[in-house]
């Protein structure tokens, strides 16, 4: 499949070869005229590779790691952030945006960490991504890890308040609610559900679901901070995908999930009646939970691979189910991309088609000026001391590519 052998990230370049080649007006970024100002190879613009400083400067993992953790249009730019393997209390990754004429920016608001989350706030018209919040006009605020510390992996829709307040859920399983306008922060949880790699969360049906895809070899949660469940019953309890209604928290399942979200997407769930799905695995197969009327039901799917399981889910960051444009959804899960039907319920099940399969972190894709664009977490230092800094980029194209 064409998707994957263009898979070329020549960071190195990034510096030599960003002459124009023509100098055209790029009225429409990764358009024609866009595309021939700036050298391109197999989708990838060299100059828009992003870096990390290394050298352990705020915490022990930084610079590690240099994954694109979320990618999102905005306000006439593409935003993106960074994120290194291990840093709550913030490192030197940056908030980026790329404008239309493909220039990379790096905004001064930027604390780093380990950012993976986005929703657009409809009601406040801003996108939240990382502990950024970015109004309609591009105007960067933040919550600085000092404040908020941990490392972002979903931000969903209140319960209760939604025009005024949002969840943040972190890595290490601890939840927030912050007031979309003053930024005010309350912690709520610490640590509610077990396992130990918090990922996807989504409110819907009244519900809001989270995602936790790892396990320590040897359980060691305090079980007075546990809302719900407990130590594994068997070794294939890993992980967990659970739900709060406001008062009372309930296990799904206690197996490896990672993504959770519906078909409003990045939005939030368009009433309380739209379903919600999430995507795990166990040895078996991948996962695919259907929350509808109220009730789930499961779907299995075969692996691409085996490479991505693993008992602390470091290996599966960050798949996803996002909509790509033209109304319709990919989901990358286990080394495979799929067509994802957006009309997914119990009575109209079918449609879910494998497109082809890769062996790479894909953090997160969407649909930018007509293309397709993905993430990446590229080249790391991490056991590989030969590229010197970690580094990532985007790749641009379309689905048939």
């Amino acid at each position: 499949m064409k998707i994957l052998s263009v898979f070329i990230f020549i960071a190195v370049l990034q510096l030599s070869c960003t002459e124009a080649v023509t100098q055209g007006d790029a009225k429409q970024p990764g358009g024609e005229n866009a595309e021939s100002k700036y050298l391109k190879i197999s989708g990838v613009y060299p100059h828009l590779a992003v870096f990390n400083e290394g050298g352990g400067l705020f915490c022990g993992g930084n610079g590690g790691e240099g994954g694109i953790g979320a990618i999102t249009p905005w306000a006439g730019k593409l935003w993106m952030v960074t994120y290194s393997a291990h840093c709550p209390a913030g490192s030197s990754d940056k908030l980026y945006s790329i404008d239309e004429n493909l220039q990379l920016h790096i905004h001064p608001e930027s604390v780093g960490g380990t950012p993976a989350n986005r929703l657009i706030h409809t009601k406040s018209d801003q996108l939240i991504t990382g502990p950024y919040f970015i109004d309609s006009k591009g105007k960067v605020r933040v919550i600085p890890p000092s404040v908020m510390p941990g490392r972002w992996t979903a931000t969903a829709t209140h319960l209760t308040d939604p025009d005024n307040m949002v969840y943040m859920y972190d890595m290490e399983g601890a939840l927030f609610e912050v007031n979309v306008h003053t930024l005010a922060v309350k912690k709520l949880f610490q640590k509610p559900i077990p396992g130990w790699h918090g990922k996807g969360g989504y409110t819907a049906q009244n519900k809001l679901i989270i995602a936790n895809n790892g396990e320590h070899q040897k359980f060691d949660i305090d079980p007075a901070l546990l809302q719900v469940g407990g130590e594994p019953k068997n070794k294939e309890e890993m992980g967990a995908l659970a739900t709060w209604d406001g008062s009372k928290w309930e296990i799904v399942e206690r197996r490896q999930f990672t993504d959770v979200t519906g078909p409003g997407g990045i939005y939030g769930s368009p009433d309380n009646n739209a379903p919600a799905w999430s995507i795990g695995w166990d040895k078996r197969s991948v996962i695919l939970k259907l929350l509808d009327g109220g009730k789930w039901f499961t779907y299995r799917m075969p692996k691409a691979t085996h490479t991505y399981d693993h008992w602390g889910g470091w290996y599966t960051e960050w798949p996803r189910i996002r909509e790509i444009g033209n109304n319709k959804m990919l989901m990358d899960m286990h080394g495979m991309f799929y067509d994802f039907p957006k009309t997914f319920t119990r009575a109209n099940s079918g449609g879910i088609t494998p497109i082809g399969s890769h062996l790479r972190y894909i953090p997160d894709f969407c649909n930018w000026n007509g293309q397709l664009v993905l993430s990446t977490d590229e080249t790391t230092i991490l056991q590989n001391s030969y590229p010197g800094r970690s580094q990532s980029n985007l790749w641009f194209g379309k689905v048939d590519d």
